[in-house]
């Protein structure tokens, strides 16, 4: 299976209804900004179809590093784990997502990447994930909302 990385990821870059719909409450959050706030994020306003694809990662500095702070039950029954409250560098294949989400704050632009779930037991299985910057009040991204699919053979 080959992997897919783009940068600055567009409606059209994105291969199913599900990372779309996420785009576009991303995209309507941010209205006139470059980032939307994180206190925008309304899991009542999210389309009821990606809650349980939805993760929520906060933005730690000094030294930066990225802390899982929810994680949607597709996530939790693909991986067969809750990593709710770990760190991903942590996690197997934690340096190679941890480079994208670097590559996510850096850039204040959201990313797709489709590849194995070398972080889970079941790597057999393929994920398209679309991460989603957020600001707080200082304009630092600090939340990155992810939208994730999980895919059988």
């Amino acid at each position: 299976m080959a992997v897919v990385f783009k940068t600055d990821a567009q409606p059209v870059d994105l291969p199913s209804e599900l990372l779309r719909s996420a785009w576009y409450y991303w995209a309507e959050l941010r209205r006139s900004a470059d980032v939307p706030p994180a206190a925008a994020i309304d899991p009542a306003r999210l389309p009821k179809s990606l809650m349980p694809y939805i993760s929520i990662v906060a933005v730690e500095e000094n030294p930066q590093r990225f802390l899982l702070r929810l994680i949607g039950d597709a996530g939790i029954v693909a991986t067969g784990h809750n990593h709710t409250g770990r760190h991903v560098d942590e996690l197997p294949d934690g340096p190679a997502m941890t480079e994208r989400l670097n590559l996510c704050v850096s850039s204040r632009r959201p990313y797709f990447f489709e590849g194995p779930m070398a972080f889970a037991e079941k790597t057999f299985r393929t994920y398209r994930t679309l991460v989603m910057p957020f600001t707080d009040g200082s304009g630092k991204v600090a939340r990155l909302l992810n939208a994730t699919e999980y895919l059988d053979p």
